[in-house]
């Protein structure tokens, strides 16, 4: 093809391309009593965006800095692998970094289908405390034990909000960017659902002790 080209984008007159035009729309939106449409507006990675767009910039989102110290720490877990903590028979521990089958194993199960309430109500025996703790499934005899998979990240106890964490960790693992990362990069996805399982095991913790 030669000569002179000039190309113009065709605009489209709907399409809200003002922060005005896009205010506008958020507050039809909000007008809408419609389950789906309320659900996406109390979405925590959208509240961000429509206070933006509102001009609310001041406006304090509960669990907003812990949702976003949680994406900064998702980068942090997936530049390296999970550690794993042996006991050995004769009851030494050792430690060290996750092996490329270890992350895995992992990385097989989805972190959608981890749910605080399921959690609960599991079993007490030996091999559901050893699932609940998120350890990884492997057959042992009676004289070995499971390894510990812990995060190269740990959580804080005292003050994270895990169950806000929690919810982002599950979030990220369910979008585009974990599932590439869940392909690509098996140990720094595994890093990032050893620390999720963190974040569960700390919010059964403080249920249980809530209910004694």
């Amino acid at each position: 093809m030669k000569g002179n080209i000039c190309v113009h984008p065709e605009a489209d007159e709907t399409f809200p391309r003002l922060k005005s035009q896009q205010r506008g729309v958020l507050q039809q939106m909000f007008g809408v009593n419609d389950p789906m449409i309320q659900r996406a507006l109390t979405e925590p990675a959208n509240l961000g965006y429509i206070k933006n767009v509102l001009g609310l910039t001041e406006l304090v989102i509960p669990g907003e800095e812990s949702r976003n110290k949680q994406l900064r720490e998702i980068q942090q877990l997936l530049a390296s692998a999970p550690i794993v903590i042996s006991l050995h028979p004769s009851g030494v521990a050792h430690i060290e970094p996750a092996r490329s089958d270890v992350g895995a194993q992992q990385a097989a199960p989805q972190l959608g289908a981890m749910s605080e309430s399921g959690a609960v109500g599991a079993g007490s025996g030996p091999q559901t405390q050893q699932a609940e703790a998120g350890f990884p499934e492997s057959p042992v005899t009676n004289h070995q034990s499971l390894p510990l998979v812990l995060p190269s990240v740990p959580v804080d106890q005292l003050l994270d909000d895990h169950a806000v964490e929690f919810e982002e960790c599950k979030r990220w693992a369910n979008s585009d960017a974990g599932q590439a990362a869940r392909m690509t990069n098996p140990a720094g996805f595994a890093n990032v659902r050893a620390h999720a399982e963190a974040h569960l095991r700390a919010m059964r913790a403080s249920l249980a002790a809530s209910t004694k």
